[in-house]
């Protein structure tokens, strides 16, 4: 399982951040009106201010998610962003994907970047580049290494070594090209020659990048990688890396390792290598469940309903207090959770908000049926719709039961 996320120095700067990346919003939309004004400055300092204080919380994803916008920001400002409107509608993007993934780690959620990759890379894009791989935004624990041999081989001669690196370099293009052409078996002739490449190496750092392959192609051979295009990149460079290590480069690049781990964590399918490859680097739980696309499409419409609730409470409360005032700000804040609701397309959670509006609705109509029991009841229904949201790719038949219990209460009310 991933690491236990300690969110304390996230906590004590979150509120900083959480009003920088609003005010940045906030110059951008100006900028937006007016071309000609201070609004960009405005929106590249507070961004910057925010970055500073991610920079604290150490978390390396989001960290490279703030300074991707920080970067279109910037292309805004020195006119490589070709089309400004589309730009600045990415940067507003990250700015609602940065705060609600902010919102959900302090909600307990894990840290996976992933969840980020959409508004990332239409940031990319809008910047003039290629979309970036989904491995950009994966940062797994580099610092973890291959367990120890039982026992070393012996270290080979300078040309004993030449002639294995050869010989494997030759295994494997004769696997990659079968691989290429459909015959399975490709898979396993690449990951006897990769293994071969492995026993070489003399260092836990050295070997890191060529065992994890193994593990990889374990899975490519069992059929695993659900990625066809990803596998095909996979491969075509972990045998140009073969290519250059028999001229002579040894070292690997960080993110060609980052890669091979990301798709070790990515795998359905694999023998022992790849089990040990996950074990190994802590794999499970860093690739979110839900598509990233579909949870980039929730971010921000759970931060709006997170903030609709949070008002909606507090009309309530003054409502039940005695403040007639507050129920049209209430029933204007439970239409518009209504709306939000049904856009998160989960049947319940649209069931639930639509039973509050529709509760909302007949309260605004005659206010003399407000009362203890639909006091209690309404603050029971808003606490259910706002518990949801922390776990909300996740809500199975015990949340289906708590709606179906409080729109009885309600309708019965």
């Amino acid at each position: 399982m991933s690491v236990e996320l300690d969110i304390g120095p996230l906590s004590w700067v979150k509120g900083e951040i959480d009003l920088a990346l609003e005010r940045a919003g906030e110059s951008l939309a100006a900028c937006a009106a007016d071309p000609a004004g201070n609004g960009l400055a405005k929106a590249r300092a507070s961004m910057h201010q925010a970055h500073g204080a991610l920079a604290i919380v150490g978390l390396e994803g989001i960290t490279e998610f703030a300074d991707a916008i920080e970067q279109l920001l910037a292309a805004l400002g020195d006119g490589s962003a070709k089309d400004a409107t589309a730009a600045i509608a990415a940067a507003q993007t990250g700015f609602q994907a940065l705060r609600a993934y902010l919102d959900d780690l302090m909600a307990g959620h894990p840290d996976q970047p992933l969840k980020l990759i959409g508004a990332y890379s239409a940031m990319a894009v809008a910047r003039g580049l290629a979309a970036p791989g989904p491995a950009a935004l994966f940062f797994p624990d580099l610092t973890q290494r291959p367990p120890k041999r039982e026992k070393d081989p012996p270290a080979l001669a300078a040309e004993a070594l030449a002639a294995r690196i050869k010989a494997a370099r030759l295994g494997f293009e004769r696997g990659l090209l079968k691989w290429l052409k459909g015959e399975s078996r490709g898979a396993a002739e690449m990951k006897v020659s990769t293994a071969m490449i492995e026993m070489t190496r003399g260092t836990p750092a050295a070997r890191a990048y060529w065992w994890v392959s193994i593990g990889v192609l374990d899975a490519m051979a069992a059929g695993g990688l659900p990625d066809a295009g990803e596998a095909k990149r996979f491969a075509m460079r972990l045998g140009a890396l073969v290519k250059k290590l028999g001229e002579g480069q040894t070292e690997v690049p960080e993110p060609a390792l980052r890669e091979a781990l990301y798709l070790a964590a990515c795998a359905t399918a694999g023998g022992d290598a790849l089990a040990v490859v996950r074990a190994a680097y802590r794999l499970e739980g860093m690739v979110p469940t839900a598509t990233p696309s579909e949870t980039e499409r929730l971010l921000p419409v759970i931060r709006r309903l997170r903030e609709l609730l949070t008002g909606a409470k507090d009309d309530w409360n003054r409502l039940c207090a005695g403040t007639a005032a507050a129920l049209p700000p209430f029933h204007e804040r439970t239409a518009k959770i209504a709306e939000e609701g049904a856009a998160t397309g989960q049947a319940d959670y649209r069931r639930l908000t639509a039973a509050i509006l529709d509760s909302a609705d007949r309260l605004r109509r005659d206010p003399s049926r407000h009362n203890e029991t639909m006091a209690l009841e309404m603050a029971t229904a808003l606490l259910l719709a706002e518990s949801a949201l922390e776990n909300f790719q996740s809500l199975d038949a015990d949340f289906a039961h708590s709606t179906d219990a409080v729109i009885e209460r309600l309708a019965a009310v």
